[in-house]
């Protein structure tokens, strides 16, 4: 599950206001984050919210992200 409304209420950005600066609509947006992004989509929603894309992705784990494709669990080196 991705945190871009978690991260969206950090900043105080409601997902309507979000979805203007994505260019999109709500309901766009709505199905953007509930459907299977590409990784393109994440990088660009991970810099319009000035996040690494790691941040989009549900809690911080020490080296680690799920996939929002297959669900699995992918190790990531930081450097």
């Amino acid at each position: 599950m991705l945190r871009i409304k978690e991260i969206c209420k950090s900043k105080g950005l409601e997902l309507k206001q979000f979805a203007q600066m994505y260019g999109t609509t709500y309901q766009t947006l709505f199905s953007i984050i509930n459907g299977n992004p590409t990784i393109d989509t994440l990088k660009k929603i991970a810099d319009l919210l000035k996040v690494p894309i790691t941040e989009l992705f549900t809690e911080k784990t020490s080296g680690q992200i799920t996939c929002p494709h297959c669900k699995k669990e992918i190790k990531v080196n930081c450097f």
